[in-house]
């Protein structure tokens, strides 16, 4: 379950977001200077591409993988608690 957090959800939108990002560098490393003047919305592309990618869960998290990297690590911090006062018991 844990794992499934971050590889199925974490995973994959910090991979979007960071191809979004590499998208208006790539938009803009283009010869986009060369190409006729109706091909030049390129640069309006690239204004667009400026926008930041960000996943959330239910408005509240950004999906990303510190956020997981910190959700799993609560999630040990706790089960190794409740285990602790299991066996103390």
């Amino acid at each position: 379950m844990f794992f499934e957090f971050f590889i199925c959800y974490c995973y994959p939108a910090q991979d979007l977001t960071d191809e979004a990002d590499k998208l208006s560098e790539s938009i803009y490393s283009s010869r986009w200077y060369d190409y006729p003047i109706y091909q030049k919305d390129v640069l309006m592309l690239t204004g667009k591409t400026q926008i930041q990618v960000i996943f959330t869960v239910g408005g509240i998290l950004k999906l990303d993988l510190p956020t997981g990297m910190a959700a799993i690590k609560t999630m040990f911090s706790y089960s190794m608690f409740l285990r602790t006062m299991t066996m103390i018991n």
